[in-house]
């Protein structure tokens, strides 16, 4: 049974590995260097330069964390994803749950300083104050603030609306 839940494992971590460099490929292709703009058969050649950029960036990533052998790195990261996903969070939520408009750089801000935000009031002044450690429901406390504070700053108007503006 051990050694089926290894192989079982170590498939799913290739699994996800290769969803994550196809996926980064495909972003980088599409949004930087504007593949789609380019000949057939040049398209083909950019895709397979950036495919091969990106499988040794993540070879060097792998590299890197591998040799630091610390199990604090994973943790560092699982605390970065309370700051990236809560705002992600928040306009999803806003986003399903309610039908007012917000333009595009308002939630920008509104996403970007609110995890700042947290991020210093709970380094510097929340743990100066209490000895309380916040772990995964930092999540859903920047995801709240993020929808409380598009909520504020959004409109329920029915008027038309320019291309910038989230329907």
């Amino acid at each position: 049974v051990g050694i089926f839940f290894f192989i079982g494992l170590v498939a799913a971590a290739y699994s996800s590995a290769d969803s994550a460099l196809t996926s980064l490929t495909t972003s980088f292709s599409i949004d930087f260097l504007n593949v789609k703009s380019k000949p057939q058969a040049q398209q083909k050649k950019i895709r397979r330069y950036a495919h091969i950029t990106m499988s040794i960036l993540l070879l060097i990533t792998i590299l890197i964390f591998n040799s630091m052998e610390n199990d604090g790195v994973i943790w560092k990261l699982f605390g970065a994803a309370n700051y990236t996903y809560g705002p992600l969070l928040g306009l999803f939520m806003f986003g399903v749950l309610t039908k007012r408009r917000i333009d595009d750089l308002t939630t920008m801000l509104i996403s970007v300083l609110v995890a700042i935000s947290l991020y210093v009031f709970m380094t510097y002044l929340f743990a100066k104050l209490t000895d309380y450690q916040f772990g995964s429901e930092l999540l859903g406390i920047n995801a709240g603030l993020v929808f409380l504070f598009l909520w504020i700053f959004s409109s329920n108007s029915n008027k038309s609306l320019p291309n910038n503006v989230i329907d």
